[in-house]
C-alpha cells in the first residue's frame, strides 16, 4: 500500500466515501475547502424524525434522508474517528491500491481499503514512495528514537506494541518516556519487575513528593502482558489498556526536562532503562493537536529501518547502536 504524501488526495463534488459505521466519533479534518455553494463538507447523517435514526457515515458527502448530497470538493489528509470510549475506530489515510492503482482511504486500524462510492475518480497527491511501511519496528535493547518533542501536562498519547522482556538489571523497561527522576517532572510509560521475570507496568506522570507515599500518586497501573499485542491510549484524563480503564488521571501543570525517546527513558538527557518491544504506532497528541504520528517504516534507498512520523513528514532513525529490526511490510 502506497500513502499519499504532504498533499492530500482531492475529491471533486461527484466523489464520497461509504464507511458504514454507527459509532459515535470526533473528526479531525485538515486542508479541506468547502464546495462551490459553502455547504458542508462532512455529516454524520440522521434522520430527522423523532426517532432520531442514525445513518451510515458516507465522508465527502451527507448521507441524507432523501439521499446524497452535499457532496465536497477538496483535499482530505486523513480522517481519524473514535467511539464514546475513547477507543480509535477508524484511522484513514489517502492511499493507492497497488494491485490496480485505485485511490482511496485505507484504514490502519480495520485494515480495510475504502473506494470511491460516487462517480468519477479521486485525485491522488504525491506518493510517499521513499518509504514501505512494516507492521512494527523493533528494538533489542541498544536501540532509540529521540522524537524531538518536549511533553508536559496537557500531553496524550494513543500507542500499540508487543514487549518481550526488560534488558539489563535495572528492573524496568521504557516503552517512551521522559523524566527530571523519579519523583519529578515525569511522563514515562513502562515495564518493570522484581525478579524481572514478571512484567507489570506503569505510567509515570507529573510531580510527587521525595517519598515511596508521594511517588505512589503519580505511577499509574496498566495492565501489559508479556508477548501480547497491547493498545494503551492515555485521553481525557483516563488510561485505559486494551479497552479497559485501569486508571483515572488527575492533571497536572507541568513541562519534563527533555524530549521523549521511543524505546528508552530520556532521564536528563541520557538514555536509560531500555526494552525489547516491537512498536506498532504511536501518536502523541498536545493540547489536543496531533504533534507526531509514528508508523514503522524502511527507507527505501538505503535499508534503514524507523519511525516515520505522517503528522509531519519526517522519518526518524535510531539514535543508539545496532539496528532496529522490521516487520513484515504492510
Amino acid at each position: 500500500m502506497e500513502i499519499s504524501g504532504a498533499s492530500p488526495s482531492r475529491t471533486s463534488a461527484s466523489n464520497l466515501l461509504a464507511l458504514g459505521t454507527r459509532y459515535e466519533f470526533d473528526i479531525d479534518f485538515i486542508n479541506l475547502y468547502g464546495n462551490l455553494n459553502s455547504t458542508p463538507i462532512y455529516t454524520f447523517a440522521g434522520s430527522p424524525s423523532s426517532t432520531s435514526t442514525f445513518r451510515d457515515l458516507y465522508l465527502l458527502a451527507d448521507n441524507d434522508v432523501d439521499g446524497v448530497s452535499y457532496k465536497a470538493r477538496g483535499k482530505l489528509e486523513y480522517f481519524v474517528a473514535y467511539d464514546r470510549n475513547a477507543k480509535l475506530i477508524h484511522n484513514l489515510l489517502p492511499a493507492k491500491r497497488n494491485s490496480d492503482n485505485v485511490i482511496g482511504m485505507y484504514d490502519e486500524v480495520n485494515n480495510v481499503f475504502y473506494t470511491n462510492a460516487g462517480s468519477g475518480q479521486f485525485i491522488p497527491g504525491p506518493e510517499v514512495s521513499d518509504y514501505t511501511f512494516l507492521e512494527y519496528i523493533e528494538s533489542t535493547g541498544t536501540q532509540y528514537i529521540n522524537t524531538g518533542f518536549t511533553p508536559s501536562g496537557t500531553t496524550r498519547f494513543d500507542v500499540g506494541f508487543n514487549t518481550s522482556s526488560l534488558v539489563g538489571a535495572t528492573g524496568f523497561g521504557t516503552i517512551f518516556g521522559s523524566r527530571q527522576n523519579h519523583y519529578t517532572r515525569g511522563y514515562q510509560l513502562t515495564t518493570y519487575s522484581d525478579d524481572i521475570t514478571v512484567l507489570k507496568g506503569h505510567f509515570l506522570y507529573g510531580t510527587s513528593a521525595n517519598t515511596p507515599e508521594g511517588l505512589a500518586t503519580i505511577r499509574h497501573n496498566v495492565d501489559i502482558v508479556v508477548g501480547s499485542n497491547m493498545h494503551i491510549i492515555y485521553s481525557e484524563n483516563t488510561l485505559t489498556s486494551n479497552d479497559v480503564v485501569t486508571d483515572t488521571i488527575s492533571a497536572q501543570s507541568f513541562t519534563a526536562p527533555s524530549p521523549i525517546y521511543v524505546f528508552a527513558l530520556n532521564e536528563n538527557g541520557s538514555a536509560t532503562e531500555f526494552s525489547n518491544t516491537k512498536l506498532q504506532f504511536l501518536s502523541i497528541y498536545d493540547n489536543g493537536v496531533l504533534v507526531r504520528e509514528y508508523i514503522p517504516a524502511i527507507r527505501k534507498s538505503d535499508g534503514v529501518v524507523g519511525l516515520y512520523d505522517k503528522a509531519n513528514d519526517v522519518f526518524y532513525t535510531n539514535a543508539g547502536t545496532g539496528e532496529f529490526i522490521g516487520g513484515q511490510p504492510v
